[in-house]
Parts: structure tokens; C-alpha cells; sequence
């Protein structure tokens, strides 16, 4: 339950990491050169996404308040 109570922001940036390393075990096993593209592209999202996510929680610490917003807990 405790998973759950934090940010949806961090677990849906958790979920699409889970869905490119997927993508990219498919594309090798399978030889399909497309879905290994599309696995690459959310990953490069997956780093832009630890960019934004690290820079908030680190402005959030250092000011004592939120400065970019993570979104609500999952469950309340």
C-alpha cells in the first residue's frame, strides 16, 4: 500500500520504464527493428521524465516547498 501513496507522476514514469524494456526484449528476441525504434524513443522519454522528477524533488528539498509539481498521491 505504501507504493501507492506516492506520486501517480513517479509510478506512471515507473510503469512506461517497465513497458520500454518489454518492447526492447520483444524487438530482440524477435528481430523486429520498428518496435526496438519505439523502445529507444520511451526510454529517451524515461530520461527526460528522471530529468524533471530529480529537479523537483531536489528544488523541493532545498526551497522547503514545491516548486515543480509531481501530481497527487496515487491512493489516498
Amino acid at each position: 500500500m505504501a507504493f501507492g501513496m506516492i506520486s501517480w507522476l513517479l509510478m506512471a514514469g515507473i510503469a512506461e520504464v517497465g513497458v520500454a524494456f518489454l518492447l526492447l526484449g520483444v524487438a530482440v528476441l524477435g528481430g523486429w527493428g520498428a518496435v526496438a525504434v519505439v523502445a529507444g524513443y520511451l526510454l529517451l522519454l524515461f530520461a527526460c521524465f528522471c530529468l524533471y522528477s530529480s529537479t523537483a524533488v531536489l528544488w523541493a528539498e532545498h526551497f522547503e516547498r514545491p516548486i515543480l509539481p509531481l501530481g497527487g498521491p496515487v491512493f489516498k
